[in-house]
């Protein structure tokens, strides 16, 4: 469900000529929140917050998409190497890895990259 309405969000955007651009409440939607706050609930927001706003429009669509989809299903440590990720690389080589016109660095080929690779944004 979550995925669908990320497209859906991304879509519209595109349709209309305008950036996608996530409020507070869809962000916290996306995360799940319940309640209180935990460490990891407050992390998983932050690193949704930084993939919807990489820099390039292109990879804030695909990351941001990506990071509504799944981090709320992800462990600490493949939060890790998202994080790891975003933090080590420029978004170019991240959108040209996700998107196989490059190859993807050893230190970097891992469960996560392989989600990213395989995550399409239904238009």
């Amino acid at each position: 469900m979550k995925y669908v309405q990320c497209a859906t969000v991304a879509r519209e955007a595109a349709d209309s000529g305008r950036a996608a651009r996530y409020t507070r409440s869809e962000q916290n939607r996306a995360v799940g929140r319940m309640g209180e706050d935990s460490e990891l609930e407050r992390r998983r927001r932050r690193l949704i917050y930084r993939s919807c706003y990489t820099g390039m429009k292109e990879t804030d669509l695909l990351l941001g998409a990506f990071a509504k989809a799944f981090l709320p299903g992800m462990t600490e440590a493949q939060l890790d190497r998202y994080e790891a990720l975003l933090e080590t690389q420029s978004d170019p080589e991240i959108y040209a890895w996700a998107t196989g016109k490059s190859e993807v660095p050893p230190e970097h080929d891992t469960d996560v990259m392989n989600l990213l690779k395989n995550f399409k944004i239904v238009t």
